[in-house]
């Protein structure tokens, strides 16, 4: 048996390795086709089953179903249609907007009008005035407005600064999708009512107490179910269908003030100050009066104590010095020097 020698060159095995990733790239797609395929004909095999030709009793027309009850053909465009449009998109919007005007109380009167004339169902929900450091007011103003009608008054209050001669702050919109809270209620609430309607169903066909007091618990806690997220609905819709819109409005070109000169001195001014100063150290000692009596209730007992230690200490004090009076007074201890050891000076010396 003969070998095959390949090519020692560099060009040939570049070239032989080019065609060996071709070779390898052609059977990874012919892999991929077959198994694609083969996937597709047992999704085709599993989904195709014997069917029948029904009549819709709504419509009157025949329908294609299988045997497991499921339309095989599929939906016309009306259908598609109508389920598109049973649940449109449901944001909850909000806007803020703060502006400054050289009189802010004309601004907000004119706005208040305009937005009253524009949308008849739209209502007010407070108005707040602060006096600020200048004659003028600070006035925050929110209204509700309908959701139709809420990009009107965007549109308006953007331009509104500029047009009458104010100065545009901030603009701040809120956007939230509610649209699957709300299928999700509505799911639930429509599955409470289908529960509730199987649990009175049952009501009228049981004899037995237990099982009426039973079925009477249950039917309770669906209904409190219903009436919960019924009232979370109502108020998702109350809050699609109108925004609230806050206006905040300054006096324009407002400066920090600067600070006036020192007074001269004037008797009643410092007669004054010192009566409130006087006062004030007055409700001091008051209530720090009131805090001990508050407090007596722990400063007595312990009080009490300490007076007794040291009553007791005092007694004993007295009970021993006495005692230490009438004993005799030690003699002091008198050393007296030692002679000096004459023998023995001569020898340390010669050492």
């Amino acid at each position: 048996m003969k070998k095959i020698r390949l090519p020692k060159t560099r060009k040939a095995r570049v070239l032989y390795g080019i065609g060996g990733s071709l070779l390898i790239l052609i059977l990874l797609v012919i892999a991929i086709n077959t198994i694609n395929h083969l996937s597709r004909g047992r999704t085709i095999q599993s989904t195709v089953l014997p069917s029948s030709i029904q009549t819709d009793s709504s419509t009157g027309k025949p329908t294609l179903t299988n045997t497991n009850g499921k339309n095989a053909m599929p939906p016309s465009k009306e259908q598609t249609d109508t389920s598109s449009t049973t649940t449109p998109q449901q944001l909850i919007k909000s806007l803020n907007v703060s502006m400054e005007f050289q009189d802010p109380t004309k601004t907000a009167k004119e706005l208040e009008h305009w937005i009253m004339q524009t949308d008849p169902k739209a209502s007010s929900e407070g108005i707040q005035y602060q006096r600020s450091y200048t004659s003028a007011y600070v006035i925050t103003m929110t209204f509700s407005v309908q959701a139709n009608i809420y990009p009107q008054v965007r549109a308006y209050l953007t331009d509104y600064a500029k047009q009458h001669q104010g100065q545009l702050l901030s603009l701040q919109e809120a956007i939230q999708d509610v649209t699957d809270s709300t299928i999700d209620l509505k799911s639930r609430i429509k599955n409470l009512e289908v529960e509730r309607d199987r649990l009175n169903t049952l009501m009228k066909q049981a004899t037995e107490m237990a099982d009426i007091l039973a079925i009477e618990e249950k039917l309770s806690t669906v209904e409190t179910d219903i009436e919960r997220y019924q009232t979370q609905l109502d108020s998702l819709s109350k809050q699609t269908t109108m925004y609230p819109v806050t206006i905040t409005l300054s006096p324009l070109n407002t400066t920090v003030p600067t600070t006036p000169d020192t007074p001269s001195w004037n008797i009643g001014e410092v007669f004054a100050e010192a009566w409130s100063a006087s006062l004030e150290f007055a409700q001091t000692l008051i209530s720090i009066v009131i805090w001990l009596l508050a407090f007596s209730i722990y400063l007595i007992p312990l009080a009490l104590i300490v007076w007794l230690i040291r009553m007791f200490q005092k007694k004993r004090v007295q009970t021993i010095a006495p005692k230490i009076a009438t004993t005799a007074p030690v003699e002091p201890h008198t050393f007296e020097p030692a002679e000096p050891d004459n023998e023995k000076q001569p020898a340390e010396l010669t050492k």
